[in-house]
Formats: C-alpha cells, structure tokens, sequence
C-alpha cells in the first residue's frame, strides 16, 4: 500500500509492509522544502500502525513550528524599534503646543517657545465672559505664589483692545494678557471660553480644561504643582 500527500512545503509519503514475523508495518517518508532557507530536509520512520497516527501528527506540528521560527526569525527587530521610535515621535509632536507670537497690551511680543523651560498656563477668555472673569482671581494669585518658581501664564484675550486694558486695570491682573487673532484660536481648537491649557517645561500640552465650575481652581492647581515639582503640603 502506498499513499502520497504532497503540499508546495511537504511531501509525505506512506508504505505499508511486512515485518520479519509477519506483522503490518508502515514506511513513512517525509520530505520538508524550503526555497533558500532549508533546500532539502528529509526524515523516514518505521513504525506499527497502531501508534502511526499520532507520531504523523506530532512530526507534522514539530516541522511546522519551525517553519514559523524560520519565517518569524528574519532580522526584524532594528525596523520594529525604528516603528516605535516614530510612534512615540508622532505621538510627542501631536502633544506639543502650537507656536505663536502675540502682542501683549503694551505692545511687546511674546512667543511661545521663547517660555520652553518653563510650566505654562495659557487661558483664552473675553471681558464679556461671567466665568472667565470668575476664574481671573485664581491666576492671579498663582502667579503671585509661583511666578519666581517657574510658573507663566499668559491670558490671551479675544475682544478688543482697549476693553482688555481696561480690565486688565480694574482686576489689577499681574500677569501678561496678550491680544488673540482667530489664528491662534484656531491651531488651539477653542470653539468656547473659558479654555486654558497646562503646558510642562517641554512645550507639551499636560491639560486641557473647558469651562469654569466650582473648586475649577483647585484642578488647575493640582496640574501644574507636581510639573513645579512642589509637594502641594510645603
């Protein structure tokens, strides 16, 4: 008896015969290729009929686990290491906070990346706003508290001119409040005020919080503190 099966990876090929005292044996033949890794590998056994089955079936998963080693064993890793170092690159430049350079009320220029090194609040807000005018108090004496430990902040209002100087004035604000243009409000995304972003000493936007609501204040501290590196019990 003869029996064939032949795949473009294995050929396996099956004789039955008789031993020296009669009983039914099996020839097995199996002949494993490979094109350029394994050229010509070949295995023959003699076996009972009995237990054939089950070594044809462990013989088959063996050779075809090295058929996965072989083909998973290819020098890949330098290619999968530069993926992740590309992934974490991406994903560093989409946290990165948009450049731009603004006027501030009495003329000076400011631009965001001359403040690297530092932790950095940006609030966008209006003098018509009831809660941005709410949370004015709260920035103010941050930046009474931390400014000398490398804290800015910078209020960059989107009204007119003259109406922020005179709040400015009458709030008696410490900090820089620079005159917005819809260009900066659009790399920011703001669609509504108050919207203030927290930015570490890299540039990287840590926060983003909408809206005003009750202990707002006490978010905003507790995200730019541990980036001051200050253990909020000092």
């Amino acid at each position: 008896m003869k029996k064939k099966t032949q795949n473009n990876l294995l050929n396996i090929r099956i004789r039955g015969f008789k031993g020296s005292r009669g009983q039914e044996k099996s020839k097995i033949n199996f002949e494993f290729r490979k094109p350029r890794i394994l050229e010509h590998s070949k295995l023959t056994l003699k076996t009972d009929n009995n237990i054939m089955g089950g070594i044809l079936k462990r013989l088959v998963l063996f050779l075809f686990i090295i058929l996965l080693f072989v083909d998973c064993g290819k020098p890949s890793t330098p290619k999968s290491r530069k993926n992740i170092e590309k992934r974490q690159t991406e994903q560093k430049i989409l946290n990165i906070a948009p450049n731009f350079t603004l006027l501030d009320l009495d003329g000076s220029k400011h631009t965001l990346s001359d403040y690297k090194g530092n932790v950095v609040i940006i609030d966008f807000w209006a003098t018509f706003c009831p809660p941005c005018r709410i949370e004015i108090p709260h920035f103010i004496e941050f930046y009474n508290e931390y400014k000398d430990r490398g804290l800015v902040i910078l209020g960059v209002g989107l009204d007119g001119k003259e109406k922020l100087r005179s709040f400015r004035d009458a709030m008696g604000i410490n900090y820089p409040i620079l005159v917005g243009d819809r260009a900066t409000s659009i790399i920011y995304g703001v669609q509504a005020i108050p919207v203030t972003f927290i930015l570490n000493s890299e540039g990287e936007i840590i926060k983003r919080i909408l809206g005003y609501a009750p202990g707002y204040e006490d978010t905003i501290k507790q995200s730019f503190l541990p980036l001051l590196e200050i253990d909020e019990l000092q």
